[in-house]
């Protein structure tokens, strides 16, 4: 099977995770997918990075990181998680629009849909009520 025939699932951890965590899916996908994690700054190897604070970054970065790996015609599908489905919605719009590149799918978890804005938000709180909010999130 040629790369390009395969799909490409490009993998959007949640937030505080980083790449390693879609190895396992590396290891067990089946022939004809290729798994693809998103490494952002502040994870794993690039923690001495600053991280992102901006969504519209992040999703630019990882469409940078992303684009240099595919073939030419390459078939995609996206995959995030919480955070990472925020960041796959905004990947997925900037590859649909991308020249030589097949989106097929955009799987998400963890996350309301877009038109649903987040009641709850932990983003410029004091630390203490960071947490306290962030604990209502995580249960």
């Amino acid at each position: 099977m040629s790369a390009v025939e395969e799909t490409h699932l490009v993998c959007l951890p949640f937030a505080g995770a980083g790449a390693s965590f879609f190895k396992p899916w590396q290891d067990r996908a089946p022939a004809g997918l290729r798994v693809l994690p998103v490494q952002l700054p502040g994870r794993e190897e690039r923690f001495v990075e600053e991280p992102h604070t901006d969504a519209a970054r992040a999703a630019a970065e990882a469409h940078a990181q992303v684009t240099r790996q595919l073939p030419e015609g390459a078939r995609v599908a996206v995959f995030g998680h919480s955070l990472g489905a925020v960041l796959g919605f905004e990947l997925a719009h900037r590859l649909e629009a991308e020249p030589g590149v097949r989106l097929d799918a955009l799987v998400v978890s963890g996350a309301p849909g877009p038109w649903t804005g987040r009641a709850d938000r932990a983003s410029g709180l004091p630390d203490a009520e960071f947490l306290a909010r962030v604990r209502t999130f995580a249960g």
